[in-house]
């Protein structure tokens, strides 16, 4: 996966659970139970049931797991 240098259109772009899903080719509710079991961070933004989380958020979570 290549991760490309933040810049401002993408500095606060918003990942919902089906870009995720998609991100990591796993359907939307292995995202959801990553999330209820700890393995991803809390979301950053949550509109209504929609939880989403900042793109940032995603990658230091990628590079802190590597």
């Amino acid at each position: 996966m290549t991760t490309s240098p933040t810049t401002p259109e993408n500095a606060e772009r918003v990942l919902w659970r089906r870009n995720l899903a998609a991100r990591y080719d796993v359907c939307r509710e292995t995202v959801w139970r990553w999330e209820k079991d700890g393995k991803i961070p809390a979301p950053d933004v949550r509109i209504g049931n929609r939880r989403g989380w900042r793109l940032e958020t995603i990658r230091a979570h990628e590079s802190a797991a590597a």
